[in-house]
């Protein structure tokens, strides 16, 4: 099965929040990682031919992660799961340990950033009219360090 979840950055035992529970978050499909991009400025002086590369560096890395709430009995229960994984959203910076499904032994953690919570209210304080006890899909758009750390390879 595979792994995604908020770990300790420092202790990656420790897990935060489990995104891969069928009873409560679960990692839909569609699951897009981002890739690497690079940032280049160039000097160019008028005249001349060409250009000089004056600095380079990899550019922050957004993630698309689809989470499906999966259906709950009450809606305390769902606004507890929310207020759970906005803990993890809000926290200035954070790790997300990651293994696909069909490989085994060390996983991939991801340096992640804060990013915008989710709520279950709609305009003034109302319980939101697309969250439902049957369950609810949110897309997550988290950016990340360029690489990933484990594995031996950054992706």
């Amino acid at each position: 099965m595979a792994i995604f979840r908020f770990v300790d950055p420092v202790t990656p035992a420790t897990v935060r929040l489990n995104l891969r529970n069928r009873s409560g978050w679960y990692l839909g499909e569609g699951l897009d990682l981002g890739g690497k991009t690079s940032v280049r400025k160039f000097l160019r002086q008028d005249g001349v031919s060409g250009a000089e590369l004056a600095s380079a560096w990899q550019d922050v890395t957004q993630m698309v992660v689809p989470l499906i709430l999966t259906p709950q009995a009450t809606a305390a229960a769902m606004e507890s799961l929310i207020t759970q994984l906005n803990t993890e959203l809000e926290r200035l910076t954070n790790c997300i340990e990651y293994m696909p499904d069909g490989l085994s032994g060390t996983s991939w953690l991801i340096d992640t950033f804060q990013t915008d919570s989710i709520s279950s209210q709609h305009g003034d304080r109302r319980p939101s009219q697309w969250l439902k006890l049957d369950g609810d899909l949110h897309v997550l758009q988290i950016d990340r360090q360029p690489t990933m750390r484990g594995r031996g390879t950054g992706i």
